[in-house]
């Protein structure tokens, strides 16, 4: 319903507020933080996971868009010195999604 709707616009303006006036890596890493506070709320123990564990946790079931696609960013995006914007957008648009799954509860 409307609580529902308002709530993943909060969402929506949180993860939309981190990726402004920030340079791409700095973007990569925030959305990187973002998605690990989200975590928590499907399994307590899954901000801790790093490297390929953590890229097949923020896979879920299905897909492998962040272990074999645009999501293999988030390792080591944060610390380039650049990022290309193709890349950039793609990230983007594949970690808000997953941010809203997991914010909503969605393993």
């Amino acid at each position: 319903g409307l609580w529902r709707k308002r709530r993943r616009q909060a969402w929506q303006k949180l993860f939309d507020e981190a990726c402004a006036q920030v340079p791409l890596p700095a973007r990569i890493a925030a959305i990187s933080g973002l998605l690990r506070r989200a975590a928590r709320r499907v399994d307590k123990q899954a901000d801790r996971l790093q490297g390929e564990d953590w890229l097949r946790f923020l896979d879920g079931k299905k897909g492998d868009d962040f272990s074999a696609g645009p999501g293999r960013l988030l390792l080591e995006g944060g610390y380039r010195r650049e990022v290309e914007a193709n890349a950039w957008e793609a990230i983007r648009d594949l970690a808000c999604k997953r941010f809203l799954e997991l914010m909503a509860g969605r393993k």
